[in-house]
């Protein structure tokens, strides 16, 4: 049975996928299954589904197919179900990270404005990273450190 998707406003599709191999890592090797990509469908039900922060985060030119390939050179390579490399990739956008065997860690991240995440729980130095990322985009310190104190830690 064919999991459903739409209401987390996503859709998996099948391509090819490919991995570095070889001394050099020049050799190319396709994996002899079609991978499972992400493609987002709905923006406003894939925004309420996985916060802001995952829309920002997808914003740094890599959008949903890297971290999908990503997830699927490592699972394929294991024999992985698609149930199982759609429901990781799910895992990854949601910042939880897949660690096989040993459980899974639930890691929350935070967007900074200039595509990096900040990982840890304390808000004021969340706020003084939102600075430092605002001033080195050119905004005035006095503007940044403003937008910066709005920023809160939430889940």
């Amino acid at each position: 049975m064919e999991n459903n998707y739409a209401e987390l406003g996503l859709t998996f599709v099948s391509e090819d996928v490919a991995k570095q191999n070889g001394d050099n890592r020049t050799d190319k090797v396709t994996f002899n299954r079609k991978a499972r990509i992400a493609i987002v469908t709905d923006l406003t039900k894939f925004t309420a589904a996985f916060g802001e922060d995952s829309v920002l985060g997808m914003l740094d030119g890599q959008g949903l197919r890297v971290p999908s390939q990503a997830v699927n050179r490592a699972m394929l390579a294991k024999g992985a179900k698609d149930a199982e490399i759609e429901t990781a990739i799910i895992n990854r956008i949601k910042g939880v990270r897949n660690a096989g065997a040993r459980g899974t860690t639930t890691v929350v991240k935070f967007a900074l404005p200039n595509g990096e995440f900040y990982t840890g729980t304390d808000e004021v130095e969340y706020q003084q990273a939102y600075t430092l990322a605002l001033v080195e985009a050119g905004v005035p310190a006095n503007i940044a450190t403003g937008i910066a104190s709005n920023q809160k830690l939430t889940k």
